[in-house]
């Protein structure tokens, strides 16, 4: 069920998958990490603009996110 102002998942659309790798690690404080992410597109995808929601969650309770913007030519 829905509500106002919640976060429904949304599902990924049919010939879109994006991955993160590593997809879990350790870090630590100072450090810089590069991550690469994994867009994988398949024939069924449809042209169009889509939006990507990455998000972080850490054990102390800080979050964090971003969005991504994938345009898809046909």
């Amino acid at each position: 069920m829905s509500q106002e102002y919640a976060e429904d998942e949304l599902l990924m659309p049919d010939g879109l998958t994006v991955s993160v790798e590593p997809s879990s690690f350790t870090a630590y404080p100072n450090a810089i990490y590069q991550l690469a992410i994994i867009l994988e597109t398949a024939a069924e995808l449809a042209p169009g603009v889509y939006f990507l929601r990455f998000e972080q969650h850490l054990e102390q309770g800080f979050s964090s996110g971003g969005w991504i913007t994938v345009t898809v030519e046909g």
